[in-house]
């Protein structure tokens, strides 16, 4: 008797350690899907919504060309600029390729002028609309 004893405590320490097993390896698949699903959606904003500066000209003002490169339209309007970190007015913009709307589309270049006259040398720039900007650019102006 003693040993069936013995036997039953044993495949019950054995059931408990596996349903243990089976708990902690559940959450760490868990935790691993919603990471990956985090990620996939960062991943996909960044494909739907993203713009990249495509050249400067820097003199007594400041043109930025900026292409949509992704897939998704922006308003103009929303546009902002970062100019050796800080914030600066954009005097005016115009869509260079455009088809006519006031929405920027997939493909187009916005052209931004902005009064500020650079000292000679680097400098970076970053644009921003919405919740999308651009990788830092860096320019010359000589």
């Amino acid at each position: 008797m003693s040993e069936s004893i013995n036997a039953l405590l044993m495949f019950i320490t054995a059931v408990v350690a596996a349903s243990g097993f089976i708990a902690v390896a559940n959450e760490v698949i868990t935790s691993a899907e919603q990471f990956s699903l985090l990620k996939s959606k960062e991943a996909g904003d960044r494909l739907n919504g993203e713009i990249e500066v495509v050249h400067v000209t820097a003199n007594a003002q400041v043109f930025i060309y900026v292409q949509n490169i992704g897939y998704e339209e922006f308003p103009v309007n929303d546009t902002r600029a970062i100019i050796d970190g800080e914030w600066v007015d954009i005097y005016s913009m115009q869509l260079l390729n455009s088809n006519g709307d006031a929405i920027w589309n997939p493909s187009e270049i916005l052209k931004l002028s902005i009064n500020k006259n650079l000292s000679y040398g680097w400098h970076t720039c970053k644009i921003m609309i919405k919740d999308i900007s651009s990788p830092l650019y860096s320019f010359k102006k000589v």
